[in-house]
């Protein structure tokens, strides 16, 4: 409660008050878009829906499929199988961005893996904050949807720090574009990994820029 409240009053104080509680309070109440997405890339294979089941069983962790809660109560019902099985069947469409700020982006190749992070301009009143993304892989493309900045999950430790959103990409070597749909605008950027190594070019960005 203390964390909604003090994400309130950070958008109280804003210029977009009104525009931003309402993007926080739908997204808190929305569930992933893509429930049992296991990898984040965008669908849900036979894969991931054993693996929803095996955590539903609680075979494992619940941390192997995040996106198996889709409620956010840290364990996954009969329905969320259910969402996570039709996800499979008919595909899970990206949500419309929402996103309208300054925005820094990174990726890093390590071990053989590829992970995305960004990072806002705007800081908030306590760390934990994020930035609500929606991620789907197309072929050489690399789509992330930009959503609403969420409050912190639990205790908010408080220092000044900026929302965040991090996640794998289940990439293979070759070369990509990566697009950041936000509100008003979509950047792009030239991605080559070799699988050791990733390199990232600015194609046309307006409101997004590359950070170490």
């Amino acid at each position: 409660m203390r964390s909604m409240l003090l994400a309130l009053a950070t958008l109280l104080t804003t210029g977009t008050a009104s525009a931003g509680i309402a993007c926080s309070l739908n997204g808190l109440a929305a569930p992933p878009y893509c429930v049992g997405d296991c990898d984040r890339s965008g669908d849900v294979d036979v894969a991931e829906v054993i693996r929803a089941v095996r955590v539903a069983l609680r075979e494992i962790g619940q941390d192997r499929c995040p996106a198996a809660d889709a409620s956010g109560d840290e364990r996954t019902s009969v329905d969320e199988l259910v969402a996570a099985v039709n996800a499979a069947l008919v595909g899970c469409a990206l949500p419309p961005a929402q996103f309208d700020s300054r925005l820094g982006v990174n990726l890093r190749a390590a071990a053989g893996a590829v992970h995305l992070s960004l990072m806002t301009g705007e800081y908030f009143p306590c760390a934990g904050y994020r930035l609500r993304t929606a991620l789907h892989i197309d072929g050489d493309r690399i789509i992330a949807a930009l959503g609403c900045v969420l409050p912190p999950i639990g205790v908010c430790l408080t220092i000044l720090a900026p929302a965040t959103f991090d996640a794998p990409l289940p990439l293979v070597p070759g070369t990509y574009t990566l697009e950041l749909r936000a509100a008003h605008a979509t950047d792009t950027y030239r991605v080559d990994y070799s699988g050791d190594a990733i390199a990232v070019t600015p194609i046309d960005t307006l409101f997004s820029a590359l950070t170490s």
